[in-house]
């Protein structure tokens, strides 16, 4: 239900409030509520482009149980502000979505493990088929939040978030990430020479004993890709050299972790994927042998509308 601009001080007096997701609310509403017991936050409004996280960093400053924070700004453009007059520290926090810079860029987390990289709340494409796009300098801040909090991420996901420099750094940072997944709404051909880099450095191999292990990211198990809304632009990176990176990942290794699952989700129509016409689909295939749990859709529109056609008109073939 949607709610007018004004105060909503209906959580004012309820002390042992541990979960407050706000959702379907208007942006300009003031919602009056004690922070000191959240164990979970949520703010999915579409809030305006001049908002300040002054509030927001009050709820982390005053939360010590809090596990999970999740604050959406809707907006491609960084805040002008700077950074909070200190830093915040938050040693309970564990699960975080946020991409705005002034936000990021005033909070120590020490226990963050997951770590959502995006400006949309989750459920906010359901209701509006606009990409939302982090800040152009989001994995920066994200790099520094990482270095400053000293933390040691298992999962991270980036949403719609520009590719940079930083990228090999932040995963170069997160020797324990298990979980490792990019969605792009909107489709740009921009990072692809940094996702080139990032499949060389996930090819890389060093030897221990007898035992070969990735140079990057030895713990990783789960890789997830996928790509929405793409229309003649070729996904460059999707290339047999990653075929032959996810090959190299699945050595067994004595004692190590392997790679065990890989999603790779191509939506749209009169793309290109390299691998696609290379006997990619077929090696990674293949993989499956080696206990790989795949999942590849890289069907496009046209496709897509003609098998769903094909099964109207012949439904006797299911």
């Amino acid at each position: 239900m949607d709610a007018a601009p004004g105060n909503i001080d209906a959580f004012e007096f309820a002390p042992k409030l541990k979960t407050l997701h706000l959702t379907n609310m208007h942006a300009g509403a003031e919602v009056s509520f004690p922070a000191h017991n959240l164990v979970s936050f949520l703010d999915g409004r579409k809030l305006p482009d001049n908002v300040t996280t002054i509030n927001y960093l009050d709820i982390v400053a005053s939360a010590p149980n809090i596990l999970y924070f999740s604050y959406h700004h809707h907006s491609p453009i960084p805040e002008s502000s700077g950074p909070y007059s200190r830093h915040i520290i938050n040693s309970s926090l564990r699960t975080l979505s946020a991409s705005l810079g002034s936000f990021l860029s005033s909070i120590v987390l020490p226990a963050l493990k997951e770590m959502t990289l995006t400006s949309g709340c989750p459920n906010y494409h359901t209701v509006s088929s606009e990409p939302i796009i982090c800040p152009e300098d989001a994995l920066s801040h994200l790099h520094a939040l990482i270095i400053r909090s000293q933390c040691s991420l298992t999962v991270l996901r980036f949403v719609d978030a520009t590719m940079d420099d930083n990228l090999i750094p932040i995963l170069q940072l997160s020797p324990q990430l298990v979980t490792l997944v990019f969605e792009y709404n909107a489709w740009s051909s921009t990072p692809d020479n940094i996702m080139e880099t990032f499949v060389l450095k996930m090819s890389e191999i060093t030897r221990v004993g007898a035992e070969t292990y990735p140079v990057l990211l030895p713990c990783l198990k789960e890789l997830e890709f996928y790509v929405d809304d793409i229309e003649f632009e070729s996904v460059d990176f999707l290339n047999t050299d990653f075929v032959d990176m996810i090959s190299s990942r699945l050595v067994v290794q004595q004692g190590g972790q392997i790679l065990k699952s890989l999603v790779v989700v191509v939506i749209g129509r009169a793309f290109y994927v390299p691998f696609q016409h290379q006997g990619g689909i077929q090696a990674l295939e293949r993989l499956r042998d080696n206990g790989l749990d795949l999942h590849l859709d890289l069907d496009d529109y046209e496709d897509r509308v003609l098998e769903a056609s094909t099964r109207i008109c012949n439904p006797e073939d299911e």
